[in-house]
């Protein structure tokens, strides 16, 4: 198998910085976020109290926007939200940077699709689920199931 093709079936073997046609504007994403990090700390090292104040409050709208909003109220419909209070929270987890919520829900249930597994919860913990997904993903590359 030459190495192209083995990448092609394991992504997590390809380096990090090389994104593929889907996932270039992400990576653009990230690394633009990471860019303007930088110059913000540059040109406005101590920025002070208030815009850390303000920093701290949109990351942990973000946060909720994600948990709350796309993970418990879109993904597993464990909760119904007022429709204002489901689109604020849509808000502020797509400016976080999750995504949009049909990509960030398909994703959600691909991956619960993928990694359930029937034992207890204390049992079946995020390790056990990692190396399950990975375990998974290598037996559908196997069987050609994985897109490529």
């Amino acid at each position: 198998m030459s190495r192209s093709a083995f990448a092609e079936q394991h992504p997590w073997t390809s380096p990090w910085w090389k994104a593929d046609g889907e996932n270039s504007s992400v990576m653009a994403y990230i690394v633009a976020v990471h860019i303007l990090a930088i110059v913000g700390f540059v040109l406005f090292p101590l920025p002070g109290w208030k815009i850390f104040l303000g920093w701290f409050i949109m990351a942990c709208a973000g946060g909720l926007g994600t948990t709350v909003g796309y993970h418990r109220a879109l993904a597993h419909r464990a909760v119904k939200l007022n429709p204002v209070v489901e689109q604020i929270l849509i808000f502020f987890a797509c400016f976080n940077g999750s995504g949009t919520p049909s990509t960030w829900i398909a994703n959600h249930r691909n991956h619960h699709a993928n990694t359930d597994s029937a034992l207890p919860l204390e049992i079946a913990n995020r390790y056990d689920a990692y190396k399950d997904w990975l375990r998974t993903m290598e037996i559908r590359a196997r069987q050609g199931l994985m897109r490529g």
